[in-house]
């Protein structure tokens, strides 16, 4: 690597006006950013390095079966749709989507409780569909995936716009 920066530097003309102790720091930045981007993308996943880091990898498609509670009407909603799940070593973005609307995360966290399994735990945004008589809403989740990472439970509850709450089952598809 610090091959490559220098010779960067004399084909750009550099070389002979620069000394190599002032590219230094960029040839540690080049490394130290090819590394990062590297283990942000796939290291981190590797089974033994998501082990010891304890962060597993929920990327991928969920099937999810929920049920809606309305408080003020007393009303009991079924509804189905497919949760995906984005993941990075550094970012995790969930997004859902039903017949009715789409969800998307603004933030998102990965807790690891030993005997239980992985809580993520996310606020998101929900937009009704075209013709819905839905209110687009705010709101926050929580799911709790056990530990072979197939299977999870979670409760969620809105506002600003709809004020219901309820649970989710989801499994894993992808």
């Amino acid at each position: 690597m610090a091959g490559a920066v220098l010779g960067l530097a004399e084909q750009l003309g550099l070389g002979k006006h620069v000394p190599e102790i002032v590219l230094w720091p960029f040839t540690a930045a080049s490394v130290y950013a090819g590394v990062h981007w590297l283990f942000n993308r796939f290291i981190w996943r590797w089974r033994w390095f998501s082990k010891v880091l304890g962060v597993p990898d929920l990327s991928g498609r969920w099937r999810c079966k929920g049920q809606t509670l309305n408080p003020v009407r007393g009303a009991v909603a079924n509804w189905e749709g497919e949760l995906v799940i984005s993941q990075s070593w550094e970012k995790i973005r969930v997004h859902l989507c039903t017949a009715n609307s789409e969800s998307q995360s603004k933030a998102a966290s990965l807790i690891y409780e030993p005997g239980t399994g992985f809580r993520l735990l996310y606020s998101y945004f929900n937009l009704p569909g075209l013709g819905q008589r839905l209110h687009a809403h705010i709101g926050y989740s929580e799911i709790v995936f056990d530990e072979e990472l197939s299977r999870g439970n979670g409760e969620y509850f809105n506002n600003k716009g709809r004020v219901t709450y309820g649970t989710m089952m989801l499994e894993r598809l992808v």
